[in-house]
């Protein structure tokens, strides 16, 4: 799966208008919007954040214009 991330790399963001940091040394990395994951999620935060999600795998089902946020 690296190969394909790799290939729809950004360096940012184009949902924000502020760029979002990391915390700590962690590092942030973005991609084009053409995969659609599937995820199992305790919650959203407050911020619209995922909390303690957990990557299923890809749906090659769907679109990503398909996709509508739960939150």
């Amino acid at each position: 799966m690296r190969p394909r991330l790799k290939a729809l790399a950004r360096p940012l963001t184009r949902f924000a208008r502020e760029q979002p940091k990391a915390s700590g040394g962690d590092r942030l990395h973005f991609l084009e919007p053409e995969l659609v994951a599937q995820a199992e999620i305790a919650e959203w935060t407050g911020s619209g954040r995922l909390r303690q999600a957990s990557f299923k795998g890809l749906r090659e089902d769907k679109l990503p214009v398909e996709v509508r946020g739960e939150g």
